[in-house]
């Protein structure tokens, strides 16, 4: 510590003086207009180099989109070639079907005419015949666990015999099989596969049976306590 009227000595303080003071120059003193530019243009390069790289990912992401709009509009195109040929197979289907109708019209009423039955023309091509005053109907369960085959569903009067018009058959069984035949001639007029069918129906059938001949059912391997139950429209005839 220096008290007054202390000899004092330039050269002992000196070095630390000047460098005491040249730091505070230094630190006083302003940023350079290059040193500024060299700050601004570095900043500018490390934005640039982030939007080139944003850049290359939005690029990446429009070839992608590119590819997949372009896989798009080739399906598109498959779909619409393959509707135009389903379109037109539907066309030639329905064009067929008109033909059937028209020969099924046409034999349908020349097979009712030829049995006596009345057909009133209301339309062209449409038919009204009123078949429920023609035909009959029969209806039946069976209990397998109480009944066996051959079971007898229909009867015709003496000297008379059995035409079917529409056979129907359900199952609760999944296994085995279920016949509906004449018993005498031994016709087979429906048959369910219960392993792969529950039912079988025939709104068209049409068989006819010898005199005095019964309609019976048949059936074997089914599950167990199967159920069955059955109808039939059918005609009595000479």
């Amino acid at each position: 510590m220096l008290k007054d009227e202390d000899p004092i000595f330039l050269a002992d303080i000196y070095e630390s003086a000047k460098w005491k003071i040249t730091y505070a120059i230094d630190s006083s003193k302003p940023t350079s207009t290059l040193d500024l530019l060299r700050e601004y243009t570095e900043t500018i390069k490390e934005e640039v180099k982030a939007i080139r790289t944003k850049t290359e990912s939005i690029e990446q992401h429009v070839i992608t989109i590119e590819s997949y709009t372009e896989s798009i509009d080739k399906e598109t195109k498959e779909i619409k070639t393959t509707t135009t040929v389903i379109e037109q197979r539907v066309a030639t289907i329905e064009s067929y079907t008109e033909r059937i109708e028209d020969h099924l019209s046409y034999f349908r009423e020349k097979a009712m005419t030829e049995q006596g039955v009345k057909v009133v023309i209301t339309e062209p091509k449409v038919m009204d015949v009123d078949t429920l005053r023609t035909e009959s109907t029969e209806t039946g369960e069976i209990d397998t666990a109480v009944e066996s085959p051959p079971k007898t569903l229909l009867t015709p009067p003496s000297g008379k015999r059995i035409s079917t018009r529409g056979v129907y058959i359900f199952s609760d069984s999944t296994a085995g099989e279920i016949e509906v035949r004449f018993s005498i001639s031994n016709k087979l007029v429906a048959k369910v596969y219960c392993s792969r069918y529950y039912n079988v129906t025939l709104p068209e059938i049409h068989m006819l049976g010898l005199p005095d001949e019964p309609l019976v059912m048949y059936w074997q391997d089914l599950s167990v306590n199967a159920k069955i139950f059955w109808v039939i429209r059918y005609k009595i005839e000479e």
